[in-house]
């Protein structure tokens, strides 16, 4: 299950639910945790953790996806942002230029120098709500959308190929946009401004 690059080896295979399935965990030399789960008929690493709890933690969330037919390895949520977001680039391709131009300006400007260096697990509703404040203290409302909008798909990328089980980005709170409000000179302000132009 441990296979290379950010989104695992070949294409992404459809796991189907297990019955009775084992899950163990043991205790390492190193003093790390091993956890590892029954699938398919084959016994999986999931990785090792500091603690035993860790460990269990990473089989439920592994056996919670196989109940659902979705079997979501805890180890590919360590795949770090800006790795998944070159993938998620190459997605692209068929979309317009500009539309390209502009996705690549927020990924280079705005994602990736805050939150390229994240796993992927560490991408909380919470995390992505500050880094959505951050932005609204230094851009308009509309750059903060757009932004977000470019997260809101990679994150959906994620979920697609089974590296998350839910995308962190549901729900956030984004700046609104100020409405525009004509303003129209008084008989008085029109008369002043006529004299000062004379």
């Amino acid at each position: 299950i441990h296979s290379g690059g950010p989104l695992g080896g070949g294409p992404f295979s459809r796991f189907t639910p297990v019955q009775g399935t084992s899950p163990s965990v043991r205790h390492l030399p190193s003093g790390q945790w091993q956890a590892r789960v029954s699938h398919l008929g084959q016994q999986l690493t999931l990785g090792a953790y500091s603690s035993r709890q860790e460990a269990l933690d990473a089989i439920a969330e592994a056996r919670s996806g196989d109940v659902r037919g979705r079997f979501i390895d805890p180890t590919r949520g360590r795949t770090r942002v800006e790795a998944l977001a070159e993938q998620w680039w190459l997605t692209r391709a068929g979309h317009r230029v500009s539309t390209r131009y502009r996705d690549r300006a927020v990924l280079d400007h705005h994602l990736l120098p805050e939150l390229g260096h994240a796993q992927l697990i560490e991408l909380t509703h919470e995390e992505v709500q500050a880094w959505v404040n951050r932005l609204a203290l230094r851009f308009a409302p509309s750059t903060v959308q757009r932004s977000f909008t470019v997260l809101r798909q990679l994150l959906d990328f994620a979920v697609d190929n089974r590296l998350l089980s839910v995308n962190p980005s549901e729900r956030i709170i984004l700046p609104r946009r100020k409405q525009f409000e004509a303003r129209f000179l008084t008989p008085d302000e029109l008369e002043l401004l006529a004299s000062t132009i004379d």
